[in-house]
């Protein structure tokens, strides 16, 4: 009966208004549904139901993530401990809105490719009878309903959490519902503007990008310069926590950087303001912060045509150059004659290094590897460095001696999980055609392109560095040291796949890690500190080297055979059909 009511008032609603309108309406519904589902889904997952988990997964993830943060930021002012007053009380606000701008930005930075209208909407929408301004104005709503829902999912718990634990604070009832909505929209509307803020940001450098470059110029630079900002929204959450404390200090000084040039305090001052708290330095704020927002959203609104004519006039037929110098040439065939002898690891070998240079979807997943180890080392050296002084960097420290092992350990461990996204399943026809009685060949060419994306050039890269730290001897030695260690790591991590890189169909949840997740973490953190500590100690006592090496080709010959024992006469994994408890959460019974 509700359901029906609801239908005719729509009906009604629609018939009040033209025919053309009402269909460019409808348009613009699918539009919005299309491009907010984009935003949501990817490429990786083959199933739908997969697709659904990932976003229950992830709103649940955001969910939990608010209501734990904000719980133990705030649990100090329910217990009323000494200093903590109404008068420092935005300095927790302050810091659950930057650690929930952090998320937003990981989030918009993972959707760069959707921020804007990208090739296949060009190839699927240009041919169709759809106004540019109902395009246009459903990708904008898109946007703001995606960051809608994601500020919802991180507050919908911290809403409550603020009002229950600071009521006698803020002067709020958590038992009167008026003036516990007024107080939960002014948090929710806050928090949605610092998120969108973010959001837009992004969008506003890859706009600048878009305009700016052309071509494959474009792609190389704005991946470079994704990998930047995701590892600068990562660095956040290892910082931040640290500096907190001084914020009061920071805003009793008036410090210029951090009163006008630190965006989160913008969304608190408005956030106090509209709560009753008229410090001179949160006035300011209630301006700043919905002139920033809107800046930003008129600008992306008006980049969102100008991106789309330039993006239409460079879709054309790409050619790749694939002549080289003589020397590189020379050097090519140097190395396919020592190290790529059977043409199945060559073929492998070059088809795995391809995919990764080409596939922008593989290197951004990549990148979100190595973002994080290289954000907490590149901000605890910064941190040493700013304590200690420059002179810290010439200490054979554990953070310096673990640097690569973590480095590698996430490098490794991403490329083990990227090769096993597809590019395209279908394509893996070809494969099973070609398929030989060599597997072996198959993956000791993939882990050779292992050898040289994921650990030649970061070796040579930490054997400079700590030339310049340490000297030429102690730096080859703890730079081999790491290699090899690497090494060992990759046999480790590649002993069971017997997927063909690429192509092989992916399903999610195989490693249990929802399961087992205490169980990783306390292998990382052993991993972590003894080989740190082993590392730290054959530099002082570098005649031990040679049993350590000694061990470690053992390792390989056992883990070779054992390999061998078990793989004899396998045949590759081309398609894997997902357990019945990964495809549904049980919500098709409802």
């Amino acid at each position: 009966m509700e359901q029906s009511l609801n239908t005719t008032i729509k009906h009604k609603l629609l018939s009040a208004f033209t025919p053309e309108f009402r269909a460019e309406y409808q348009k613009f519904v699918v539009l919005l549904r299309h491009f907010l589902l984009r935003l949501f889904h990817n490429d990786i997952l083959k199933f739908e139901n997969q697709r659904r988990e990932s976003i229950i997964l992830m709103m649940t993830f955001f969910t939990a993530a608010g209501c734990v943060i904000s719980a133990a930021i705030l649990m100090p002012y329910l217990r009323a401990l000494p200093g903590f007053t109404s008068e420092t009380v935005w300095v927790e606000k302050t810091f659950f809105m930057t650690l929930c701008m952090a998320f937003t930005g990981i989030i918009s930075v993972i959707n760069w490719e959707n921020m804007f209208l990208d090739e296949k909407d060009y190839h699927y929408i240009s041919g169709l009878p759809v106004k540019t301004t109902t395009l246009f104005t459903a990708k904008f709503f898109s946007l703001l309903a995606f960051v809608g829902i994601l500020s919802l999912a991180l507050h919908v718990f911290p809403i409550f959490i603020f009002t229950f634990f600071l009521s006698e604070m803020i002067n709020v009832n958590p038992f009167y519902h008026t003036s516990l909505l007024q107080f939960g929209v002014v948090h929710m509307m806050t928090n949605f503007m610092a998120n969108l803020f973010v959001f837009l940001l992004v969008a506003l450098i890859q706009s600048i990008l878009r305009i700016l470059l052309r071509g494959n110029t474009f792609k190389k630079i704005s991946m470079v310069v994704q990998t930047l900002l995701l590892m600068g929204f990562v660095s956040i959450f290892i910082w931040f926590p640290q500096m907190a404390s001084s914020l009061p200090e920071l805003k009793e000084q008036y410090t210029p950087v951090f009163i006008y040039y630190f965006p989160p305090l913008w969304f608190v001052g408005l956030y106090e303001q509209l709560i009753g708290n008229y410090d001179l330095v949160f006035k300011m704020h209630f301006y700043i912060a919905p002139i920033a927002v809107t800046l930003l959203a008129d600008l992306y609104i008006l980049s969102i045509p100008i991106s789309f004519k330039r993006f239409s006039r460079l879709i054309s037929a790409k050619r790749v150059n694939s002549r080289f110098s003589k020397a590189l040439r020379s050097l090519k065939k140097s190395f396919d004659k020592s190290l790529l002898q059977h043409p199945i690891q060559k073929a492998i070998f070059y088809f795995a290094l391809n995919t990764l240079r080409r596939s922008r979807k593989h290197k951004l997943q990549l990148a979100v590897y190595i973002t994080l180890p290289l954000a907490f080392a590149v901000t605890e050296l910064v941190l040493l460095s700013l304590g200690k002084g420059l002179g810290y960097f010439h200490e054979k420290s554990h953070v310096l001696i673990a640097m690569p092992l973590l480095l590698y350990m996430f490098i490794i461990l991403g490329l083990r999980v990227v090769v096993s996204h597809p590019v395209t399943v279908e394509a893996n026809w070809i494969f099973r055609i070609a398929e030989g009685d060599y597997p072996t060949h198959y993956l000791r060419g993939l882990k050779k392109a292992v050898l040289v994306v994921g650990i030649l050039p970061y070796f040579i890269l930490f054997f400079l560095v700590y030339t310049v730290c340490w000297g030429v001897i102690p730096a080859f030695f703890h730079s081999v040291f790491c290699g090899v260690t690497a090494v060992l790591l990759m046999e480790i991590f590649f002993v069971n796949y017997k997927k063909m890189p690429f192509v092989s169909a992916y399903v999610p949840g195989k490693f249990r890690v929802k399961d087992f997740w205490p169980l990783y973490l306390l292998g990382f953190a052993l991993y972590i500190a003894a080989f740190s500590m082993l590392g730290r100690f054959l530099l002082h006592y570098p005649a031990f080297y040679i049993f350590y090496y000694g061990a470690v080709v053992t390792d390989l010959f056992w883990i070779r055979w054992l390999r061998y024992k078990r793989n004899r006469g396998f045949r590759f994994v081309f398609d894997e059909d997902p357990e019945p408890a990964m495809l549904s959460l049980g919500f098709d019974e409802m």
